[in-house]
């Protein structure tokens, strides 16, 4: 497990940084929007594991199919969240919204982003593609 960890670009370490970070953020803001109602918990508790779970299959796994899989689910809560951010803006009711949930919102949003960036950077692809010995 040391050569797995000994060549591991920095790339990496920034990726599964910002991404656990942007994943602790998401469950925070789940939480709060929804006022800890037992459904809204199980969906951030089941969301997260998944999160966490791709996460380390990327970094610690050192998976190429798993870096596959969390861009996609990433990507599917990043599509959600430009979504609901247009809805925001179109629809009116900005003067309603909680300002606390949206700067968490967008903290995930941007942590999220920033994750997949380095989780595709060519430092990390090429790491990702050698299989230590």
């Amino acid at each position: 497990m040391k050569s797995n960890n000994a060549d591991r670009p920095r790339q990496i370490g920034r990726f599964e940084a910002l991404a656990l970070l942007g994943c602790l953020v998401d469950i925070i803001a789940t939480l709060a929007a929804v006022h800890l109602a037992s459904k809204g918990v199980l969906s951030a508790v089941v969301g997260s594991a998944i999160a966490f779970a791709l996460i380390l299959w990327v970094s610690r796994g050192r998976s190429l199919i798993g870096r596959i899989f969390l861009t996609i689910w990433l990507a599917l809560g990043i599509i959600a969240d430009i979504a609901g951010y247009a809805l925001l803006l179109t629809g009116g009711n900005f003067g309603n919204t909680n300002l606390i949930l949206l700067a968490l919102s967008l903290a995930g949003f941007a942590l999220n982003c920033a994750a997949l960036f380095f989780a595709w950077a060519p430092a990390s692809t090429a790491w990702l593609r050698v299989k230590p010995s």
